[in-house]
């Protein structure tokens, strides 16, 4: 801005000097007419060389700062488009984890590649690029490429940062993935064809609701993989038993199970083979189960071993 001031400013000054000459230069030209004449002759017979020319520009001395703050301007114009166009930092470089036991890393993105090294569970590593099913990325200032399915966007689980556990929360269509009182993110769901309400017999289309745990792992689930819910829990059971839904014995199976932190029998009047699983969390799909999508699923069964807790609630 101060170069455009400066520019304006010596316009002004240039436009004030011309006024106060004008009209004794308009006489001064009246009288030398014939003197230019002869002078312009002269130099169109011997003509002006390209030095001579540069000369009569330089000894101007306002043009001269006008066309040198021009020229400043340009150059400043031309150094902010460089800014602009290059491409400095502009890929999304992204921290990431190596999630599988040992990973092959490469110097081409192919099972054919050189294998640069082997880089194991829970290395952190920069993500810079993506070339179809693999990554092209940073570790150790080294750089080359893994398979995507070996890396995960979470950090490996840290025992000592407290117990995994799961809230499911139906109205809001929630999973929620917490470590201790951390919570490691959130995620969209999608339940049963009648999703208010807790569960009370089989093919009903509810999910339940309370606390349950992680009792099976299937990684060759029809939908992607899939953690079994312990569902029926023993309150389940009990009221069940209390209006004639199950006797006895099958209340006592199901207790039995649950207090050896095994699967409940999922073959009775109650219902069961509660799962949550992949295929899709953006909508009520499921017969009951709690369904997200793959890559969620993927990070669920990373770091939900049998065991984990669950908490689904209304």
């Amino acid at each position: 801005m101060k170069k455009i001031f400066k520019v304006l400013f010596l316009s002004v000054v240039i436009c004030i000097l011309f006024c106060a000459c004008n009209e004794d230069n308009y006489i001064e030209i009246q009288n030398n007419t014939s003197t230019i004449g002869v002078q312009a002759e002269s130099i169109l017979g011997d003509g002006i060389s390209e030095e001579q020319n540069n000369s009569i520009a330089n000894d101007n001395p306002i043009g001269n700062e006008i066309g040198n703050l021009f020229a400043e301007t340009s150059s400043e114009d031309d150094n902010l488009q460089e800014t602009v166009d290059s491409p400095g930092n502009t890929r999304g470089d992204e921290t990431c984890w190596i999630s599988g036991s040992i990973v092959n890393f490469r110097e081409t993105p192919s099972t054919n590649g050189e294998v640069i090294c082997q880089l194991t569970k829970g290395t952190e590593i920069i993500k810079l690029d993506e070339e179809g099913e693999w990554l092209y990325i940073s570790c150790q200032e080294t750089e080359g490429y893994v398979h995507r399915d070996y890396v995960s966007a979470y950090p490996p689980i840290d025992s000592q940062s407290g117990e995994v556990y799961i809230i499911v929360k139906k109205t809001e269509r929630l999973l929620e993935l917490w470590q201790g009182e951390t919570l490691i993110d959130s995620f969209s769901i999608g339940l049963g064809w009648e999703p208010e309400g807790h569960k009370q017999v089989e093919g009903d289309g509810k999910t339940p609701e309370g606390e349950y745990y992680v009792c099976v792992r299937n990684s060759n689930s029809s939908f992607y993989l899939s953690l079994g819910v312990s569902y029926p829990n023993k309150e389940d059971a009990a009221a069940a038993l209390a209006d004639g839904r199950i006797d006895n014995n099958t209340y006592e199976r199901i207790a039995n199970a649950i207090d050896n932190g095994q699967c409940p029998d999922w073959n009775t009047a109650l219902g069961g083979a509660i799962m949550i699983h992949g295929c899709g969390g953006s909508s009520d799909w499921t017969a009951g189960c709690v369904a997200v999508d793959n890559d969620v699923m993927d990070l669920l069964f990373e770091y939900c071993p049998i065991g984990t807790k669950i908490t689904i609630l209304p």
